[in-house]
């Protein structure tokens, strides 16, 4: 039988880990002028790591969508560096999923935040992008 809701667990984890090169720099994606990771770059990483743990755990027909991300970025790191992004989820409620998010690049915490997705049936999400013009 088909789970029909998502069965997301307080304490799930996932690692994500990722060499930087020059395309997720500062200098190409317009956040900077250093050749280090660039901000956007990093929150990318660590909204695909939190989502590993939601797409392990909803049923077909479900997905999320992220609503928020709040950060500290404290340390720069540069091309062919590897990145460890961690993902722990700490909240669901049924409808939003609450992550601790980090990264750590071999020397050190690169950076720390929460970030928060929405969980909704993939029909829904479809019947309100239809709405919009």
């Amino acid at each position: 039988m088909e789970k029909e809701k998502p069965c997301l667990e307080t304490g799930m984890t996932a690692e994500t880990q990722t060499t930087v090169t020059d395309a997720q720099t500062a200098q190409q994606m317009g956040s900077g002028r250093s050749p280090v990771l660039a901000t956007p770059a990093l929150v990318a990483l660590m909204e695909g790591t939190a989502q590993k743990i939601i797409d392990a755990n909803i049923p077909d027909g479900w997905e999320s969508v992220g609503t928020g991300i709040q950060l500290t970025h404290d340390t720069m790191t540069p091309v062919g560096m590897t990145v460890t992004v961690r993902a722990e989820l700490i909240g669901f409620d049924g409808k939003t999923a609450e992550f601790d998010v980090s990264a750590k690049d071999g020397q050190r915490e690169v950076a720390r935040g929460r970030h928060h997705r929405m969980l909704a049936r993939t029909r829904t999400l479809a019947r309100m992008l239809r709405q919009k013009p």
